[in-house]
């Protein structure tokens, strides 16, 4: 994505809604392209785009897994935490 290029984020943050991704990020995992550069709020997302992809680098599974909260790796306990769901 061209640093040029308006976000829908950025357009609802200019009328006062606060934004938030939470699952994948495809588009890049650096600045500027990380989700909170590009106008997001709060971010929670796995790098590269989901569990064992290229930078998943801590080899889990979708259980108790380490996602990124505005660009910071956090462990979660239970299922991936962007499905709301918790393992029994």
């Amino acid at each position: 994505m061209s640093e040029e290029a308006t976000t829908l984020a950025q357009l609802f943050n200019k009328i006062g809604y606060k934004t938030g991704i939470f699952g994948k990020w495809h588009l890049d995992d650096n600045y500027p392209a990380c989700a909170t550069d590009c106008g997001f709020d709060q971010a929670v997302y796995h790098k590269a785009g989901g569990v064992g992809e290229l930078s998943d680098h801590w080899g889990h599974t979708y259980f108790n897994d380490v996602s990124y909260v505005n660009t910071k790796p956090r462990q979660f306990e239970g299922t991936v935490p962007i499905y709301g769901l918790k393992r029994p």
